[in-house]
């Protein structure tokens, strides 16, 4: 199975729609989709709207994909892409988590390219539509690679989607790393915001490969931004404190050894 998940804040009602429909233009569509949704959003000081989770609920009801929305009390960061569906799911070995953002989705036959490279592998990675290599060079989809169709990168970009074959993990090792992190951020009334990172650093750290996938029709190019890259109030990318955020991680991981470069 195909096990979706996908996190989403205050204000982005029709962009999580919009990425939603995007799971539904390749041929292999999850098999169900996780959508994670706290009531209170300490970082935006903003409540999820009651009438917004009314109209996600009407969406969902005709939505040709089963879904689940999973409420939490308050906003826990986007750790809840990884959090959410190990804990709500009984996995096999042979199931995919599919991870995608509320403000991007997919593009037309992503889905399509990442199964094929984990079947083409044998799913000995995770695979990403981006991602950066050690000289700091973005790859995406496709558009530069050296050494073989699946690339092996260091830092995922998973703003485009990326497939985690579930038989590489230790789902509970997973979940112990993330509520360590999550734990030590609440100390200081905080979240960890940068879930590429903490997914990368994780995967390095148990010697889980990361790959770019190979997109043969790459329909993307560097002028396609986020909204949250659009839109300075909404998310991450110009937050004040995002290199607060990025410093706490970094010298968080160095108490486990985890020497991750700060990219």
């Amino acid at each position: 199975m195909i096990i979706a998940s996908v996190v989403t804040i205050p204000g982005r009602l029709e962009l999580l729609k919009d990425s939603l429909n995007t799971l539904l233009l390749s041929s292999i569509k999850p098999d169900l989709v996780y959508i994670s949704i706290s009531k209170w959003y300490p970082r935006l000081g903003k409540s999820y709207l009651e009438s917004d989770l009314d109209s996600l609920n009407e969406f969902l009801n005709t939505f040709e994909i089963p879904s689940k929305i999973v409420m939490y009390e308050k906003d826990l960061g986007p750790c809840l892409k990884f959090f959410t569906p190990i804990r709500s799911h009984n996995f096999k070995q042979e199931d995919y988590i599919l991870v995608f953002d509320d403000d991007n989705g997919l593009f037309p036959g992503a889905i399509d390219e990442l199964i094929g490279c984990a079947r083409a592998t044998l799913s000995d990675g995770v695979y990403s539509l981006a991602g950066v290599e050690k000289n700091n060079l973005w790859h995406l989809n496709g558009e530069y690679i050296k050494g073989g169709d699946y690339y092996p990168i260091r830092l995922l970009g998973g703003y485009r989607g990326c497939l985690y074959p579930v038989r590489l993990f230790n789902l509970e090792d997973l979940i112990d790393y993330l509520l360590w992190i999550i734990k030590e951020f609440s100390a200081s009334d905080d979240i960890p915001l940068h879930d590429d990172h903490i997914i990368s650093a994780y995967c390095e750290s148990r010697g889980i490969p990361i790959k770019l996938a190979r997109v043969k029709n790459n329909p993307m190019n560097f002028e396609q931004i986020s909204a949250s890259t659009k839109n300075p109030t909404d998310g991450i990318m110009h937050s004040e404190s995002q290199e607060i955020n990025f410093g706490k991680l970094y010298t968080l991981l160095l108490t486990r050894g985890i020497n991750f470069p700060r990219w």
